[in-house]
């Protein structure tokens, strides 16, 4: 469920629910067909200073014996260290099978 606001407390758990669409398909190496997906994440101060990036802070890998269209994607985070203070983060959602991404901010 959604949250009613976008307020964290000090080492609260943020969580973020993804359904991609579009992502193309690789090979396992047994026949399957698969899916894999990462998420980079930028924060960003209220003055639009970027304070830090880190990479695929998640990814996922699905391997099926079909093209599967449904998907989702839970990513859980936690901005310890950070001063209380306004932030942004923006995020980038890549498909490794193709060159896609997907930006999004929260």
């Amino acid at each position: 469920s959604e949250r009613a606001n976008h307020i964290y407390k000090p080492g609260e758990k943020i969580v973020l629910y993804m359904e991609p669409v579009g992502y193309g398909y690789g090979k396992d190496g047994l026949g399957n067909s698969m899916i894999a997906l990462s998420v980079d994440i930028t924060v960003v101060s209220a003055a639009g200073e970027k304070l830090g990036t880190m990479e695929k802070v998640g990814r996922v890998q699905i391997a099926s014996r079909s093209h599967n269209r449904e998907l989702f994607f839970k990513l859980d985070l936690s901005l310890d260290g950070l001063p209380a203070g306004k932030y942004r983060c923006d995020f980038v959602m890549h498909d490794e099978n193709s060159s896609k991404t997907a930006p999004f901010n929260t």
